[in-house]
């Protein structure tokens, strides 16, 4: 029978890695990170596409309107249709 160790079953080996092999990694973390563009923040962007973004939005929201009016008023008089169906009924 095999004797193994049940602290240790399961473990893996440690694996050494030469400090070349880690200072070529950090290298190429560093410079990927370098040369990445910078991300560009809402305070940098120019007013007009911000603008052109808040029209767009608010002309979404007079579309909705109409509709957001007539579902209320739809579903409450689909309730009162089944309602008045269910006391027919009995």
């Amino acid at each position: 029978m095999n004797s193994v160790n049940p602290n240790t079953a399961h473990t893996r080996p440690t694996l050494r890695r030469s400090p070349l092999l880690r200072a070529l990694a950090a290298l190429l973390m560093v410079l990927s990170l370098h040369l990445m563009p910078p991300a560009a923040s809402v305070a940098q962007a120019d007013n007009a596409s911000i603008q052109a973004m808040q029209q767009e939005e608010a002309e979404r929201a007079e579309r909705r309107r109409p509709i957001m009016i007539l579902f209320p008023a739809g579903a409450a008089l689909i309730t009162l249709i089944l309602v008045l169906t269910i006391k027919r009924r009995k």
